[in-house]
């Protein structure tokens, strides 16, 4: 059976998660992967002068808007993150991004203006991004919690969109940044989280779905109670519009009507409990 994933998605796989980047045969020098493994054995070792030597390799090509090896995302990512860890080139990769951007669609964009503003000091990029670019080069020690959140939030957004699996693959590596940064990267902690989510969840969704039994049963009787008080009401009431339309209203027709409408819509109802049940547990859980 032929691989499922290419050795150089593989080793960039390897290298978001902080694996160690093998040695490639199968690509020569003359193919620029080559380089760009290179500098990710160059960044990981904190070998500068390997990383230099790859740079200059890679440098030597036509850099225009026309050249296809400029839209290879794996290679831009990851002479961005060489240039912020050695402070090296920076220009040059800035530059770089500046010319796919002229080229691109507004999701690639993003993702090169992000790397862009990392280049220039800035933070302003996608929140992800930056986040997994801090751990790998180890730029900031803990972020703000504030950003943590931010970085976790535009993570899950990726990953729930319809993003290329690349994009997926950097989300993905991201989530374990922030787990990391939040002091959750140990596996053992990692899985004693899960597992108290998930029973929170669990107990939640129980809780709602009793709650809303508990409702909907006890607006059987008083129902029936109520309407029973406003017939004997209206039907003192002399003839005329106003008795048409309450009695109407009150016709079991329109009662059966009103309870076949809520249970249909249960798992909304459901669902929208559970919201509030979760948010008002957290919060007391936080306290």
């Amino acid at each position: 059976m032929p691989n499922s994933k290419p050795s150089y998605l593989k080793a960039f796989e390897r290298f978001l998660i902080q694996e160690k980047v093998e040695e490639e045969q199968e690509y020569k020098n003359s193919d620029i992967r080559h380089h760009v493994l290179a500098i990710m054995i160059a960044i990981q070792s904190n070998n500068l002068t390997r990383f230099e030597e790859s740079l200059s390799e890679i440098k030597k090509r036509r850099l225009d808007e026309s050249s296809q090896w400029i839209y290879d995302d794996i290679l831009v990512f990851v002479l961005t993150v060489g240039a912020l860890k050695f402070n090296e080139s920076r220009s040059w990769v800035s530059e770089l991004c500046l010319l796919r951007m002229n080229n691109q669609s507004d999701d690639k964009r993003s993702f090169t203006e992000s790397l862009h503003f990392l280049l220039n000091g800035s933070h302003l990029g996608l929140p992800h991004i930056n986040a997994i670019c801090w751990d790998i080069v180890d730029l900031v020690e803990k972020p703000e919690e504030e950003i943590i959140l931010e970085a976790y939030s535009d993570a899950s957004r990726v990953l729930n969109s319809n993003d290329d699996d690349l994009n997926k693959l950097i989300a993905k590596s991201a989530i374990q940044s922030v787990l990391k940064f939040k002091g959750l990267d140990n596996l053992k902690e990692r899985k004693e989280q899960k597992a108290f989510i998930n029973r929170f969840e669990n107990r939640t969704n129980l809780l709602s779905k009793i709650l809303f039994w508990i409702v909907f049963i006890a607006l059987i009787p008083t129902a029936v109670f109520v309407s029973f008080i406003f017939i004997t009401s209206i039907s003192s009431m002399e003839e005329g519009w106003i008795k048409s339309f309450l009695e109407y209203l009150l016709s079991p027709l329109i009662s059966l009507g009103s309870f076949s409408f809520i249970f249909i819509r249960r798992r909304e109802i459901i669902k929208w409990l559970d919201k509030y049940i979760s948010r008002f547990w957290g919060k007391t859980y936080q306290e």
